[in-house]
């Protein structure tokens, strides 16, 4: 009989035995661990969602759910097979601690400047920046592996070309390892829908995701030659450190993730659209065989939108010039490494691991992540942002410069003079995986870019990164900039100030006045709340933004806090200043919305009449000459059958502004406010003050559609009325302007996309209706509402049209 399993194993217990199972056997899953746990401990009650929980926290195992957004980054230990191989047994990779993870120790002693070991990539995509166009065009002059240069440094090679397409190889090594890893299923004329995604990724300079679907044809691939082999290359991807590219992308752009948000999901959603389009599954003309025999749970989450993230997240993470190396990644940081990665002459493709000083057998074997010539405070932030663990004292200790010509070291002359140059940098023994500056981007690759650009003669110059400019100065030129409306140029500066400073209200507010004004809405609210949170007394600007953005209560409660707010500020200000008139006029004009929304959302409200009373007698008080007020007070006398009144407030309101000034802004209402003033005059049946601000409001704007439609129903109502005094003529020619005016409205509405259908079918009709009492052939007029919606094209011939009647009536010869 088999003992009863009764102990419940203690955490350090479980990790203990996890430990020794996962160094014994690498490639072993959940499954088999708790299995092993099971044989090894007869005595222990344990269940398998203990041990995947456990092996989680010690990042053995790597989520794959729909809803997997860990915010650290898992890796686990790749089958041996793939691994050992690549080392010869000189190498071992073991899982060191829940906190480094993974690590690669020597097997043996190696002496300096040895080359540990070759490797090729998993899956590999050249870095934009060191190939020509004509690579992404599949032409002769690159190599479509190794991307080696055939035109100019290899034109001794002979090239090999695929017999389906124009892709060229430098040999037919390359173009036999090609057709075995991804070219079958690339190739343009087996499956031109690939063409779309390599496009997309060209157009925004973004190798991610090309790196990530040639790793998923690396896996089909390998299930052609059989299923054990394409599981161990489904684990061997899997192995790689991974964390969600949108979960990383949130945490590194912090308080400026708004302004990147939708501009990345729809790059991700349309690339994996693409992917899905050419790759699930690849056309027939590719020739795979094993597609339907791959495990349905492989198939599903290899081709889910959450790996496609994942595999976008493992590229930003273990990109080493466009490739994931699988070997070369399991080594962890150092800042005084004892090995370097460095690439041959003959290419970015093949990397080699060095030894830059005599290394112990067991010792752990390490690489620099970061640019050694950072200081101390760049790269301990460099390495946070790409979430790695800085688990050692930071003590000072010598390190090596980064060597001159980027990551390309070849031979001893480069090696010694990378170390050349010391200087003083902490010492610690770091572990994680480091996400790209943006989606595009990627973190070896970067930092190999980065150091070729400094160069020799960056060097000798004594070059020096330059500094950003202080956030003041970014304050000022956005606002330079917003007032020339150039909004594209000043959302990129002001990022750059949200990401010196996420927590500068200004900045914040800056920021989301320009995604309003370019009709971004969710970034815009989201900043301001931010900005309500880090400093919610004052700054009563974000208030009014968010009063018109909320609705209803929600609107009247940041209307009402901003109003506070400038209370606030009054109250610190000499009471005759220009300050306090300008805040003044703002308080006033809050007081008017708040009214203006119980007037209409909130009309149903019991205490609405209440609250618009309460409001606009604290907008007199605070400012008694502000013309939206009274304006706003002849609005509500209307709602409550008050006429005479409600004729008496707009006296006032008018008599505040009319006799100013017209042509200076500050000295009369908005055009929108004076719009709604004419629909008020109309209502109190005083037309002809209407047509005064109408001829105005022409003057301003002759192209505003709401402007010419009440321009027309002014006339019309005039052309309805029982005025003694106008005669049949008179109507006949309202008439004739009310039918203009509205023709004007509904051609203007049919050049662009006008929202108020209803306004539009309305002149429409009243159109319609004139046409029935005075036919348009009457004078010459084309008034079919259909032909004034006639586009730029038409607009010359009709208005030479109209100029040829009006002048045949009274011509006059011009003698000479």
């Amino acid at each position: 009989m088999s003992e009863q399993r009764n102990v419940a194993p203690s955490a350090d217990e479980l990790q203990a035995a996890i430990t020794a199972i996962k160094e014994q056997e690498p490639e072993y899953g959940i499954s088999r661990v708790c299995a092993t746990l099971r044989a090894n401990n007869p005595t222990w009650q344990l269940s398998e969602k203990r041990v995947r929980k456990f092996m989680g926290s010690l990042g053995l195992v790597q989520g794959s759910t729909e809803d997997d957004q860990s915010t650290a980054p898992k890796s686990s230990i790749a089958p041996g097979d793939f691994v050992h191989s690549l080392a010869n047994g000189q190498l071992q990779v073991r899982y060191i601690d829940s906190v480094k993870g993974k690590g690669v120790f020597s097997a043996r002693d190696f002496g300096k400047d040895i080359n540990i070991f070759e490797e090729t990539p998993f899956a590999w995509y050249p870095r934009w920046d060191t190939v020509s166009i004509n690579y992404y065009n599949g032409s002769n002059s690159e190599c479509q592996l190794c991307a080696r240069d055939l035109e100019k440094r290899y034109r001794g090679l002979r090239s090999v070309r695929c017999s389906r397409c124009s892709a060229c190889f430098c040999s037919n090594t390359c173009k036999n390892e090609a057709e075995s890893r991804f070219h079958q299923i690339e190739c343009v004329k087996n499956n031109p829908a690939f063409v779309n995604l390599a496009d997309a990724c060209h157009a925004w300079n973004w190798g991610a995701p090309m790196c990530a679907a040639r790793a998923i044809e690396r896996v089909l691939m390998e299930f052609e030659q059989g299923q054990e082999q394409g599981k161990h290359a489904w684990e061997s991807l899997k192995a790689f450190t991974t964390m969600r590219t949108d979960v990383m992308d949130m945490r590194r752009k912090g308080a400026s993730w708004f302004l990147y948000e939708e501009e990345y999901e729809n790059r991700w959603k349309t690339t994996y659209s693409q992917m899905r389009d050419s790759l699930c599954p690849p056309p027939a003309a590719c020739g795979l065989k094993q597609f339907e025999k791959i495990p349905k749970k492989i198939r599903d989450e290899m081709f889910s939108y959450n790996e496609w993230l994942n595999l976008i997240g493992k590229y930003s993470l273990n990109d080493q010039n466009g490739g994931l190396y699988l070997l070369q990644s399991c080594f962890n940081h150092n800042c005084n490494p004892n090995c370097v990665v460095v690439h041959p002459n003959d290419g970015m493709y093949r990397a080699i691991i060095k030894t830059l000083r005599p290394i112990k057998a067991d010792e752990e074997m390490t690489i620099t992540y970061v640019n050694p010539r950072d200081s101390v405070s760049e790269r301990q932030q460099a390495l946070r942002d790409w979430y790695i663990s800085i688990v050692a004292p930071t003590t000072p200790y010598i390190a090596p410069l980064a060597p001159s010509d980027g990551m390309r070291i070849v031979g001893k002359t480069r090696a010694k003079a990378w170390l050349a140059k010391l200087e003083n940098t902490p010492a610690n023994g770091l572990k994680g995986s480091r996400p790209e500056d943006a989606p595009m981007g990627s973190r070896r690759g970067k930092a190999a870019a980065k150091l070729a650009r400094r160069g020799k003669d960056t060097a000798s110059k004594g070059a020096s990164i330059k500094a950003n400019p202080p956030i003041e100065v970014l304050l000022t030129k956005t606002q330079e900039l917003m007032d020339d409306n150039r909004y594209d140029e000043a959302l990129k500066c002001i990022v750059r100030a949200v990401e010196m400073d996420d927590r500068n209200t200004q900045a914040l507010l800056l920021a989301a006045i320009i995604q309003l004004e370019t009709g971004n809405i969710e970034p815009a609210l989201n900043c301001l709340l931010k900005s309500v949170e880090i400093e919610p007394e004052r700054g009563f600007e974000k208030y009014m933004y968010l009063g018109q953005i909320m609705i209803e209560l929600e609107s009247v409660k940041y209307f009402q806090l901003g109003v506070d707010a400038m209370r606030r500020d009054l109250d610190e200000l000499p009471k005759d200043s220009n300050h306090a008139a300008v805040l003044k006029r703002k308080m006033a004009e809050a007081y008017v919305a708040m009214t203006e929304i119980y007037l209409t959302d909130c009309c149903f409200e019991d205490d609405a009449e209440k609250k618009c009373e309460e409001f606009l007698t604290n907008g007199l008080d605070i400012d008694p000459e502000c013309p939206e007020i009274h304006q706003t007070m002849a609005s509500v006398r209307l709602s409550q059958s008050r006429l005479d009144d409600a004729r008496e407030c707009l006296r006032k309101s008018m008599a505040l502004w009319t006799e100013k000034d017209q042509n200076d802004p500050s000295q009369v209402p908005s055009f929108e406010t004076r719009l709604a003033l004419v629909r008020l005059l109309l209502e109190v049946d005083d037309k002809d003050q209407a047509l005064g601000i109408l001829e105005r409001l022409q003057k301003e704007d002759d192209e505003n559609i709401d402007m010419w439609y009440l321009y027309g129903w002014t006339y019309h109502l005039q052309s309805e009325g029982e005025d003694p005094t106008c005669d049949n003529d008179e109507k006949t020619d309202l008439l004739h302007s009310s039918r203009e005016c509205f023709n004007q409205a509904i051609r203007l509405a049919g050049l662009i996309d006008y929202e108020n259908d209803s306004l539009i079918d309305h002149a429409r009709e009243l159109v319609a209706a004139i046409n029935a009492v005075l036919p348009p052939s009457a004078d010459g007029e084309a008034d079919n509402a259909d032909e004034n919606t006639m586009g730029e094209g038409q607009e010359g011939d009709a208005e030479d049209h109209d100029w040829e009647d009006s002048s045949s009536d009274d011509d006059v010869d011009m003698q000479s």
